[in-house]
């Protein structure tokens, strides 16, 4: 059976509560609620690999494993990952089907990225790459069921947010009628 994966930062409950507030702005703005992810499903992905076969998920389980093992030696990361939320608009840049909070790059973001898509290559694991650069963000809303996109009100919001993430995961995603529901398969503090 293939499991649908992906490798993401789960967020704080500090940071849940202020998206919290936040959404709760932005009904107030629009006079109506959005259909807002929920809070406990809010994660920043690092890297979507799909669907994946039993055999190429025992080999990321042992690229978490040594990633686990470089932490602890060399000190990567040594404070957590330290990032800056600079909006929150409309997304992905010209689509506009989602609400994004947006996060400024960051080169140990790039890094963990790049570490694991090289792992991946070089255990010949057979994943879902993208064809557009890394955009660092974290999904609020999908907006795939609501009418005229064109016709939405500006929602834009300056943020200067700086979060600490402290936890990279191996995330299941299992997709069922009411959304997507994420399982933790595997977790290690960075």
């Amino acid at each position: 059976m293939n499991l649908r994966l992906f490798i993401g930062l789960p967020l704080t409950s500090g940071l849940r509560v202020k998206i919290s507030h936040l959404e709760d702005e932005i009904n107030k703005k629009l006079k109506f609620n959005l259909p807002w992810i929920p809070l406990k499903n809010l994660h920043l992905t690092i890297l979507f690999l799909g669907y994946i076969n039993h055999e190429d998920y025992l080999k990321i389980n042992n690229i978490f494993d040594v990633f686990g093992r470089e932490l602890k030696e060399k000190k990567f990361l040594p404070q957590g990952l330290n990032l800056k939320i600079s909006k929150l608009d409309y997304g992905p840049p010209l689509k506009r089907n989602m609400i994004w909070l947006y996060i400024d790059k960051n080169k140990s973001l790039d890094w963990l990225k790049n570490f694991f898509e090289d792992q991946l290559q070089n255990s010949l694991i057979r994943y879902k790459q993208e064809s557009r650069s890394y955009l660092p963000h974290i999904n609020l809303v999908r907006l795939k069921k609501i009418g005229n996109l064109s016709s939405l009100p500006d929602i834009r919001v300056n943020l200067n947010w700086s979060i600490n993430l402290k936890q990279i995961c191996l995330f299941r995603s299992l997709l069922k009628k009411e959304g997507a529901e994420y399982e933790i398969l595997k977790t290690l503090e960075i």
